[in-house]
């Protein structure tokens, strides 16, 4: 490989640090914060990036998603989020990566429900999960 001067290899350091700190600017917690999240996450999901601009729209994304998972589970929602294998992909990657979108459902569906003649008759909440009629979440993949 070509040699490298140390003032070419600080200057390289210097403009990744200055894209790592641009990046995560606009977040709720410093770079470090994220940064320590995101390399225990790629470790745990065993993810590499091809680039150093790569690592740092990865990095992005991961500190955009860690920001709404920890303000959506502050709002006491009956639900919670958390990360997973696609914490680093920002929305539109996400749905690019599982197609989401890309079929559109044929014209003319059937009925498929009707609701009931007397809905005063119904109970006013149905608790599903002790129904037995809601699992816990799986990873289908690109099912």
């Amino acid at each position: 490989p070509k040699y490298q001067t140390p003032l070419t290899i600080m200057f390289k350091i210097t403009v990744i640090a200055s894209l790592l700190a641009a990046a995560v600017a606009t977040n709720l917690q410093d770079r470090a914060f994220y940064e320590e999240k995101f390399f225990n996450w790629m470790s745990e999901h065993k993810t590499a990036a091809a680039t150093g601009a790569h690592f740092v729209k990865m990095l992005q994304n991961f500190a955009d998603n860690d920001d709404i998972i920890e303000t959506t589970n502050k709002a006491n929602k009956s639900y919670k989020l958390g990360h997973n294998q696609f914490s680093h992909l920002s929305i539109d990657e996400f749905r690019e990566y599982v197609k989401l979108g890309l079929s559109k459902p044929a014209s003319g569906a059937t009925k498929v429900h009707a609701a009931p003649a007397d809905v005063k008759s119904l109970p006013s909440e149905v608790d599903w999960v002790s129904a037995g009629a809601v699992s816990g979440v799986k990873d289908q993949g690109q099912c």
